[in-house]
């Protein structure tokens, strides 16, 4: 359905969806482009809608989009900051780690390797996540250069694995054990 939709110009977060959840489903877009003659107006800047080979790309910062980001540089001098601490069950994680101890390539994972190339699918699937102010646009991304904030007798130092989104959980386990920050 994504792919269906980018092909067609359409910005999925735009749309009400009916799902159980209030998720869009393929019934809404089929719907959508029935109604918009398969021509929507939605302009293709509101989605990035990039093909899967693309890198980056950017975003015209206007419109709501640059008051939003107005308003989060006021609150960052103005507003209270706010930390939030979550219990998370971590037995599934904890078993798929005991389970590839044993496997070929993957005798150093460990749960900040899965947890990390969690975080790589994720922004995978929404690479708008993995975006930066780049003067008056938005640059996004689907490379992923993963720091992990590490305490040393040196104080707080951040390592950066770069290309983390093509690496394996063992590659990955690998270079955040050794500190390897690439080839």
């Amino acid at each position: 359905m994504r792919k269906r939709a980018e092909d067609a110009g359409v910005d999925l977060a735009a749309l009400t969806g009916t799902g159980p959840a209030g998720e869009v489903t393929r019934r809404d877009l089929a719907q959508h482009l029935v109604g918009t003659g398969g021509l929507p107006e939605v302009a293709r800047m509101t989605s990035p809608g990039t093909p899967e080979g693309d890198e980056t790309w950017t975003i015209p910062l206007k419109g709501v989009r640059r008051a939003t980001a107005q308003a989060m540089v006021a609150s960052a001098f103005t507003a209270p900051h706010v930390t939030e601490f979550l219990d998370v069950d971590v037995t599934r994680t904890m078993e798929l780690v005991a389970r590839s101890r044993g496997a070929e390539g993957y005798a150093r994972v460990n749960p900040l390797a899965v947890l990390s190339r969690a975080m790589c699918w994720a922004l995978h699937r929404t690479p708008e996540l993995n975006a930066s102010l780049q003067g008056e646009q938005i640059s996004v991304s689907r490379r992923v250069h993963l720091g992990i904030a590490t305490a040393t007798d040196r104080g707080l130092m951040v390592p950066v694995v770069p290309d983390t989104h093509a690496l394996s959980v063992g590659e990955l386990a690998l270079r955040i054990r050794v500190g390897d920050s690439g080839p």
